[in-house]
């Protein structure tokens, strides 16, 4: 038994070793970037329109008010669930398609839905 505890800590210890916030940050694409955009029942939400890169993050921030936020039709598919919440709930979602998704808010389709457009 103690050979196995023995063992699985020198495996622990050097599989840990190359580990460093160095190593993260390094891998992290800095061309990547975060869209905010406000969810709510007005004309701020109505017909969004956004073109972004294959990678980047869209953030959704609520205004106010019960909504959600689901994709329709397209390339991705997403889903918030309904949120009764009070200012400042946020959803976001990484783009990883090449194409066009479009999304609504449940109860009030006419005006809260845009257009998400990935390209390379």
């Amino acid at each position: 038994m103690r050979y196995f505890l023995s063992l699985f800590i020198i495996v622990f210890i050097f599989s840990c070793e190359n580990d460093s916030i160095t190593d993260i940050s390094n891998s992290i694409d800095e061309n990547l970037t975060l869209y905010d955009l406000s969810w709510q029942n007005s004309s701020v939400s109505t017909n969004q329109q956004l073109t972004i890169q294959i990678g980047d993050t869209v953030r959704w921030t609520w205004d106010s008010g019960g909504h959600n936020l689901r994709s329709t039709s397209g390339v991705e598919t997403f889903d918030s669930g309904f949120i009764d919440s009070s200012p400042g709930f946020q959803f976001q979602w990484v783009f990883t398609q090449i194409g066009s998704t479009q999304y609504v808010c449940d109860p009030h389709p006419n005006t809260m839905f845009g257009t998400i457009t990935v390209t390379e």
